[in-house]
């Protein structure tokens, strides 16, 4: 018999997570998350909103989001949330939201294009090496976290145990 050492393959902190099977899972299914999570909030809210093809949220107001997704990475003290590839100077979004995924809860919070510049240039915003035009968001618990809800709006949350997870 042959015994191999593997790493655990759920993340440290999300061991009893409802959700902790879509820690590991790629961006695009994450992102998909952080997509379903806000038209769901936004409906709760009485407020219509469709998915568009490019993966956008669109509002009958007149207005596109785009939407990013952080799974928290945790270590003994904080929660950090990386929020990945954002396009400020691109003409086809006028808000984002980004989604915060606690093992217990998520978070939700909305910003203008406006505010967007204003929290990347306060929340760690950096440029991506080589990708001129794209920004990345770097906020933990411990330190800036409180950034998020300076600069924008406090959307909602919503409880993890009201996910459902259905395996295909």
């Amino acid at each position: 018999m042959i015994s191999i050492k593997v790493k655990n393959s759920v993340k440290k902190g999300w061991e009893v997570s409802p959700i902790k099977s879509l820690v590991n899972q790629s961006g695009q299914v994450k992102n998909k998350v952080g997509l379903e999570i806000v038209k769901y909030l936004m409906v709760q809210q009485e407020i219509p909103c469709t998915i568009t093809k490019n993966n956008n949220i669109a509002f009958k107001s007149n207005y596109i989001s785009e939407v990013r997704t952080s799974f928290a990475s945790i270590d003994s003290k904080k929660k950090t949330f990386w929020f990945n590839q954002i396009r400020p100077e691109m003409n086809n979004w006028t808000h984002l939201h980004l989604v915060c995924v606690h093992p217990e809860k998520i978070e939700v919070y909305q910003y203008t294009k406006e505010e967007t510049l204003e929290l990347c240039k306060d929340a760690k915003g950096l440029d991506h090496i080589g990708q001129e035009g794209l920004i990345a968001i770097n906020v933990n618990t411990e330190e800036d976290y409180w950034k998020l809800d300076c600069y924008g709006k406090f959307l909602g949350d919503l409880d993890t145990t009201e996910i459902k997870i259905i395996n295909e």
